[in-house]
C-alpha cells in the first residue's frame, strides 16, 4: 500500500513520537488475553514493527473464549481459534506492514531457554500471561538482555500490579502478590473497561521503553528497585494492607482515594 496512507495514519503521532524509531523495534509479547491483546494492538497502531527489521512477536497456548470478547479486539468469530494467530491476523488489518509472528503454544519451564533466546533478540519483552510464578521466573532469567513490562491481575481482578524492569538501571521484576500458581480469575470484579484502561497504561509505559531516549522521550524515573505500580480497579483492600513504599505507586480509579486509606 502506498506510504501516504501510512503517513496519514501516524499524523497524530508523528509530532510527539519518532515512529522510525518503533517501526525498527522488536516486541515479544507473552499472553495475549485481557492484559496482552490490547497492549499488542497498541503497538502496531503505533508501527512497532512496521520495519522489515522489526516485528510483533506473540506467544499464547490458548484459544478466544467467550469471555475474551470484553475488554480486548477478538470478535464473535474468533472463538476457538488459537489466540496467538488471531491476534497477528488483527495486527496485519490494522498495518499490512507489521512483521507479526505468531506461536500457539502453551509456556513451561523447558521453555525457557527459548524464551532467553527470544529475549536476547528482543526489544521489549512483555510478560501478559496468567501463570505468574513462571513469568517471574522469566523475568529473573532476561534481566539483564533486555527491558521489560509485567501485568499481574489480582485473584478478582480488583486491582493489578505493573511492573517494568531495564537491564543495569533497576533490579528484577517484583510483585508483593507472591509466587502463587493461578490460571484464572474468580468471580472478577473489573469491567472490560477496566482491563482496558490498564492495558492502555501498559501500552504508553511499553512505548516509552521502546522509545528509549529518542528525540527527547525520556524514560519514566527509575528507582533503585523496579518501580511497581498498584492500580485499583474496584474498592479492595489494598490501601490498608500495601507496605508504606509502596503508597507512592499507587494509582486510584475505581477505588477510595488515598487520603481516605484507614490506617492498619
Amino acid at each position: 500500500m502506498s506510504t501516504d496512507r501510512h503517513e496519514s495514519q501516524h499524523g497524530r503521532v508523528f509530532r510527539l513520537i519518532d515512529t522510525s524509531v518503533l517501526a525498527r523495534k522488536c516486541f515479544t509479547a507473552l499472553g495475549a488475553g485481557s492484559a496482552g491483546q490490547p497492549v499488542i494492538e497498541q503497538m502496531a497502531r503505533h508501527g512497532v514493527g512496521t520495519h522489515p527489521d522489526g516485528r510483533i512477536q506473540v506467544i499464547d497456548g490458548d484459544r478466544v473464549s467467550p469471555r475474551n470478547l470484553i475488554g480486548t479486539g477478538y470478535r464473535k468469530a474468533h472463538v476457538g481459534a488459537p489466540k496467538a494467530q488471531v491476534c497477528a491476523e488483527l495486527l496485519r488489518e490494522i498495518d499490512d506492514r507489521v512483521n507479526a509472528i505468531s506461536c500457539h503454544r502453551h509456556l513451561a519451564d523447558q521453555d525457557l531457554p527459548m524464551i532467553v533466546q527470544m529475549a536476547r533478540r528482543s526489544n521489549l519483552l512483555g510478560l501478559f500471561a496468567d501463570s505468574f510464578d513462571l513469568m517471574l521466573r522469566i523475568a529473573d532469567q532476561c534481566h539483564s538482555l533486555c527491558p521489560q513490562v509485567m501485568v499481574a491481575f489480582g485473584p478478582r481482578a480488583d486491582y493489578t500490579e505493573v511492573g517494568f524492569s531495564i537491564p543495569n538501571q533497576t533490579h528484577p521484576l517484583s510483585t508483593t502478590m507472591g509466587r502463587r500458581r493461578r490460571q484464572t480469575i474468580d468471580k472478577p470484579e473489573a469491567l472490560g473497561c477496566d482491563t482496558v484502561y490498564i492495558a492502555n497504561f501498559v501500552a504508553a509505559l511499553c512505548l516509552r521503553l521502546l522509545l528509549g531516549n529518542a528525540k527527547g522521550a525520556d524514560l519514566l524515573p527509575c528507582y533503585s528497585d523496579a518501580p511497581l505500580f498498584v492500580v485499583g480497579l474496584r474498592r479492595s483492600w489494598i490501601f490498608e494492607h500495601q507496605p508504606e513504599d509502596m503508597l507512592r505507586s499507587i494509582i486510584c480509579v475505581g477505588a477510595h482515594e488515598l487520603s481516605e486509606r484507614r490506617s492498619p
